[in-house]
């Protein structure tokens, strides 16, 4: 059972027509009538238009409550002969209207209609089942799902006209281009999620020349660790690590390797930053912290990984580091990252 539902808002006559979006084939089974703030004493005539013909399907007049309608048609015998007493679901075939007449100013009421489509029948699939394509296929669904796949070229409603194999061939059977496809795209967002797990890793100390575009070089004999320097039981000053040069791709900044600390048993909060400067970035909220506390040796530890997001080539970054209850205290450092193309 299918339904249609239409509003009408009376003019200041109390007058209004009302016709639904697209044409209906199917066979009616009732009519509500809901008065809404309508006058008493309002008609209301419903009736299609288009299709084979235009078509009363009720007329009723002075209607003062809402009311339930199932209004038939009679039946003819093989010869067209009227059937005495006889009484058929009406054909709804057309653009449904609706017209009101003395129904109030402004006053609103709404029709609902009752009909079986007669796009399901015996025999015919419905949502749920499932058809035999290969020794029994169904003529009209066939030709329905011929006629409903896009053709070559042609674009495909994903979110109100999905077709499932044409889904399933995108996900399980289709390559995608990755980072190198449409940015944040599913195949996107899943390649970046993969190059982030494996991938390869270069790591960066000093460069040997710096600029003011270049700040690092890849690890290599002879490269040294950045150093970066606390207050007094303050944040240090920013140093820059990375230069609009030195990234040709898209990076995030993934790993550490601390190996020297000037200050034993101390705790130093150390950030890394990226944007413009080290406070412009600190501002926006581009930065992440870390906790590293050297023991009595003032021992080495192994490389330990940051939470960073992806970066886009040539995005500066900076680091400084605040030791706890020392005026100074001093940090060197290597770094590793991830590059993702794209």
């Amino acid at each position: 059972m299918q339904e249609i539902t239409l509003s009408v808002t009376c003019d200041s006559s109390g007058a209004a027509t009302v016709n639904h979006t697209c044409a209906v084939l199917g066979r009616l089974y009732a009519i509500q009538w809901t008065m809404g703030t309508c006058a008493s004493g309002v008609d209301l005539t419903i009736s299609t238009q288009g299709g084979n013909a235009s078509k009363t399907l009720l007329a009723v007049t002075n209607l003062s409550a809402s009311a339930l309608y199932y209004p038939r048609d009679t039946l003819q015998t093989t010869l067209g002969a009227d059937i005495t007493d006889s009484a058929g679901l009406i054909i709804l075939d057309g653009i449904p209207r609706v017209v009101v007449t003395d129904g109030g100013n402004k006053k609103i009421g709404i029709v609902t209609l009752f009909y079986l489509d007669t796009s399901i029948s015996p025999g015919m699939c419905i949502a749920g089942d499932k058809m035999d394509l290969v020794d029994a296929p169904n003529s009209t669904a066939v030709t329905a799902i011929q006629s409903g796949l896009a053709a070559t070229g042609a674009k495909m409603d994903l979110i109100d006209a999905p077709n499932e194999t044409a889904i399933l061939k995108i996900i399980d059977g289709t390559t995608t281009t990755g980072l190198a496809g449409t940015s944040n795209s599913l195949a996107y967002r899943v390649n970046e999620i993969e190059r982030h797990l494996h991938s390869y890793e270069r790591w960066y100390g000093v460069a040997a020349t710096p600029s003011a575009t270049h700040k690092a070089d890849l690890l290599g004999k002879d490269i040294a660790s950045f150093q970066i320097d606390a207050g007094n039981d303050t944040w240090g000053a920013w140093l820059q690590l990375l230069g609009s040069a030195d990234t040709a791709q898209k990076y995030d900044f993934h790993e550490i390797s601390i190996t020297g600390a000037e200050r034993a048993s101390t705790v130093h909060f150390v950030q890394f930053a990226f944007g413009a400067t080290g406070d412009a970035a600190y501002s926006a909220g581009t930065y992440t912290t870390v906790i590293y506390r050297t023991g009595a040796a003032q021992n080495r530890e192994a490389p330990f990984q940051l939470q960073t997001r992806r970066q886009d080539a040539g995005t500066l970054a900076w680091a400084r580091v605040l030791a706890y209850d020392q005026d100074t205290a001093t940090l060197n450092l290597y770094f590793g990252l991830h590059y993702y193309e794209g």
